[in-house]
């Protein structure tokens, strides 16, 4: 959280915080955030301060309102007075222990699933609709913290790809309280040192990276340094603060583990070690897996 560089929460995140505790929105100065936009309407006010509790209502908690409302409403367009259910076997369980599979199955159920489904209505969390069974929010606010507050810098319709759609945002103020863009990440990458140019180096590390990256729904900026040492010798670049990640195929070790955050790893060798035991006389043989895990290092 310094200048030249920048944190992007996204909407599961940035719902869970809000609204934000002071200790918490303290350590996220500079961050931008996405999620679901909330109208500040005349019923949300007045179910804020009907709320009787010493927790505040967040957006989780208006979407389970609503969603009570739905599940209320579908009921009486089902016509569901009285629900009568089957069992699924007719074995007879004399345990006395729930059976999962000796559970009722409701008659009613699948005409009750999809008046839940074809409900729309003008909830508190604004439009009521569900898409593929999942509640979609028709715009996303766009904020930026700083100050001690979050400031709202702009609005996403949701139905617009991000880079398409012509926003019209506030300039933020990223971390370090900087004007200026972020500068591009500075990724090494491991070279041999029997090749002298970059555009020779082919490993798979180097293609999964590309990949992930043409999959991102947002741009991201970087450049590719190379190096030539040793691979310990290169991860201590991280540490040094001269590249901010390292793409190569790095393996996890508990040392470097100390000191660099790896991702999770993503290919694993089938190489095996045979060694001899002597704890154990009935077992004079021993196998012992080791595992190149191969990774993206960064810091």
């Amino acid at each position: 959280m310094r200048e030249g560089y920048a944190w992007i929460v996204t909407e599961g995140l940035s719902s869970l915080l809000e609204p934000m505790e002071p200790e918490v929105i303290n350590s996220m100065q500079g961050v931008l955030g996405v999620r679901p936009r909330v109208p500040n309407t005349t019923r949300v006010e007045d179910f804020r301060k009907r709320w009787n509790s010493s927790t505040e209502v967040t957006l989780f908690g208006l979407w389970a309102y609503d969603t009570v409302w739905a599940l209320a409403m579908a009921v009486e367009k089902a016509g569901l007075t009285n629900s009568t259910s089957q069992k699924k076997n007719d074995t007879n369980n004399s345990t006395g222990i729930l059976d999962f599979a000796d559970v009722r199955i409701s008659e009613t159920g699948p005409r009750l699933l999809n008046e839940i489904l074809a409900t729309k209505f003008r909830g508190l969390s604004e439009n009521f609709s569900l898409v593929n069974g999942t509640l979609e929010p028709s715009k996303l606010e766009i904020f930026n913290v700083r100050e001690q507050k979050e400031y709202i810098i702009g609005y996403w319709p949701k139905e617009e790809n991000f880079l398409d759609a012509k926003l019209k945002l506030q300039d933020p103020k990223w971390p370090g309280n900087a004007k200026e863009k972020p500068t591009k990440l500075r990724i090494g990458i491991p070279v041999r040192q029997n090749i002298n140019e970059f555009s020779k180096v082919e490993n798979f590390s180097f293609d999964i990276f590309e990949e992930v990256v043409k999959n991102l729904t947002f741009p991201l900026f970087y450049e590719f340094l190379p190096f030539g040492g040793t691979y310990d010798e290169l991860l201590m670049q991280i540490q040094n603060k001269e590249f901010d990640a390292i793409v190569g195929d790095i393996t996890i070790v508990a040392n470097r583990s100390n000191d660099i955050d790896f991702t999770l790893p993503f290919f694993e060798s089938s190489v095996a070690m045979v060694v001899l035991t002597k704890h154990d006389e009935r077992n004079d043989v021993h196998f012992h897996k080791t595992s190149k895990l191969e990774a993206l290092a960064y810091n």
